[in-house]
């Protein structure tokens, strides 16, 4: 889909973000009954990136926080104040490009 939209809007800059990790520790209190795992997130986030790199004639990056935050979550899946800060602080200071 974010293709087809890159070859609507070619003067776009289009940026995705990986799906950032969970704490599987945590996981299994809060959310028992979440199938999905970090090794599911780093393969579809691996897809993401071998898409990327196939289109990289359109304006379509790639921003990894997974691998550049250090995560924590109050229950596994969802973020502190602070981890949320740093994914914007990522975004905004090491991934998107301004012009």
């Amino acid at each position: 889909y974010y293709k087809s939209l890159a070859l609507k809007y070619p003067s776009v800059s289009f940026y995705l973000l990986s799906v950032n990790p969970i704490e599987k520790r945590l996981l299994k209190i809060y959310w028992p009954s979440n199938g999905t795992y970090n090794d599911d997130i780093e393969q579809f986030n691996n897809e993401i990136i071998s898409n990327v790199k196939a289109n990289s004639n359109l304006a379509i990056d790639y921003c990894d926080s997974y691998n550049h935050i250090q995560f924590k979550t109050y229950d596994g899946l969802h973020y502190t104040k602070d981890t949320n800060q740093d994914v914007i602080d990522y975004i905004a200071n090491k991934c998107v490009k301004y012009e």
